[in-house]
């Protein structure tokens, strides 16, 4: 299992027990032996996989306008942190 997916795994296992749902595994046929359960996991998998997000685009960093560059520069670095949190909590990012 990938990352990620231990990831989003957690997540939604946190908020299901917020819900009072069972989470025992079954791993054979399903992930969860409660139908409820296996069924809100497929629901959380399905409802991340169909988000995309898109941010701006990158700036381009001039050579030499010092106070261009270093806005460029804050503004790249700031697109690359919200690319990170993004996907930190298993959401997709269109490339840029």
């Amino acid at each position: 299992m990938s990352t990620e997916k231990i990831i989003m795994q957690q997540q939604f296992e946190e908020w299901a027990r917020s819900q009072c749902m069972q989470l025992k595994k079954d791993g054979v046929a399903t992930t969860y032996a409660y139908e409820r359960t296996d069924l809100a996991w497929s629901a959380w998998q399905a409802s991340r996989a169909a988000i995309e997000v898109e941010l701006p685009e990158l700036r381009n960093v001039p050579d030499r306008d010092c106070w261009a560059r270093t806005n460029a520069l804050g503004y790249n670095t700031a697109n690359h942190e919200c690319r990170e949190a993004i996907k930190s909590l298993c959401l997709k990012v269109k490339p840029c």
